[in-house]
């Protein structure tokens, strides 16, 4: 579920509560809950403060969500009419901010989306297969 929410004291207000949203919601409710406050930061790009939260999944927050900047992206991509950038900040409220940049171009066969960012790898493994 996305949510756009009034301003940031409504986002730093929110919390992930897998046991409240049954309540309310039933055994429907979402897995993931992204919200998210915008600012215009010029005609072409959005400033989006977000939230992501999937305590049903055992996620309490997640600092960083190329996903749902995907997601969001294709929200967007049908509301806005051109080329648009978003330049989206997550994880802030809970100490580990992030920065998301995501493009939507708009050419033949509909909009085109890329996601970027920085990381910090926190494990390395190795898959194996068998057969």
């Amino acid at each position: 579920m996305i949510a756009e929410v009034a301003d940031l004291d409504a986002l730093a207000a929110a919390r992930g509560d897998a046991e409240l949203q049954v309540t309310h919601l039933g055994e429907a409710a979402p897995s993931l809950v992204y919200l998210y406050t915008r600012e215009d930061a010029g005609p072409d790009t959005l400033h989006i403060r977000s939230r992501m939260f999937a305590p049903r999944a055992g996620i309490p927050e997640d600092p960083a969500t190329g996903g749902a900047a995907v997601a969001i992206a294709g929200l967007f991509a049908g509301l806005w009419p051109g080329d648009l950038d978003l330049l989206i900040e997550q994880g802030v409220e809970m100490g580990r901010p992030s920065r998301l940049d995501v493009r939507i171009v708009r050419g033949d066969g509909g909009p085109r989306i890329t996601v970027a960012g920085r990381c910090v790898p926190v494990m390395r493994g190795t898959l194996l297969t068998t057969g």
